[in-house]
């Protein structure tokens, strides 16, 4: 067995409004559980040492929900940057995103970089949540910024291989995760980075929705 601390985490938020459902419970109270989970996540890898934690959180694809459930997310997420900013930025978390953030209201936009500027100069955990993200449309816009950089002569097509690829992702500066924990164990993962990823169950993770986590976690690679 290997103890050691990863580098990277990733975790797909998936099923919190099922598991509400099956509780009798709206789904956006599950979504509200979520954020509780979220809080005690990202608390917990702060405090062992992990470096980088992804939490893919609201996909392209999460667009097509009913409109009242979409505003009720971004609502939630206003409010929790709103009222976390400051304890990420006390405890050294730098915020940033994947994802095009362009497909957000002004108002979430304007929080989000906001929230990015405030924590910009921390050393600690970098906390990174996918926002309008599609691995499929990240693959897409990769291609199209690659075949931009040939068509002007920045790069030779003969020497493109996967290092240089990597280069045009959201995450070219961000190592691989090693585990990838989906929480309701669907596998989803194909609209998630399908280039840098693949879904590996990690040991020590309660993977109930609303994910929880525990602190006699024991990763095992």
């Amino acid at each position: 067995m290997n103890n050691k601390i990863p580098k990277h985490i990733a975790i797909i938020m998936d099923g919190n409004g099922r598991w509400a459902i099956n509780k009798n419970r709206p789904r956006v109270f599950g979504h509200h559980q979520g954020v509780k989970s979220v809080k005690r996540v990202t608390k917990y890898c702060a405090e062992i040492g992990v470096e980088y934690l992804t939490l893919y959180t609201f996909s392209k694809e999460n667009w097509k929900r009913p409109i009242n459930e979409v505003n009720a997310l971004m609502q939630l997420l206003v409010n929790t940057l709103k009222g976390e900013v400051k304890e990420l930025h006390k405890n050294n978390v730098k915020l940033n995103f994947i994802g095009d953030l362009e497909l957000f209201p002004d108002k979430v936009r304007n929080e989000l970089l906001d929230a990015k500027e405030i924590t910009k100069n921390n050393k600690g955990l970098k906390l990174i949540l996918a926002l309008g993200y599609s691995g499929r449309s990240e693959i897409i816009l990769s291609i199209k910024k690659l075949f931009k950089d040939v068509f002007n002569k920045k790069l030779e097509m003969d020497t493109l291989d996967e290092k240089i690829f990597n280069k045009y992702l959201f995450t070219s500066n961000i190592p691989e995760p090693e585990p990838i924990s989906n929480t309701e164990l669907i596998k989803t993962c194909e609209i998630f980075s399908p280039v840098t990823i693949s879904i590996a169950d990690t040991a020590g993770l309660l993977l109930n929705s609303p994910f929880r986590f525990t602190k006699t976690i024991s990763f095992t690679f």
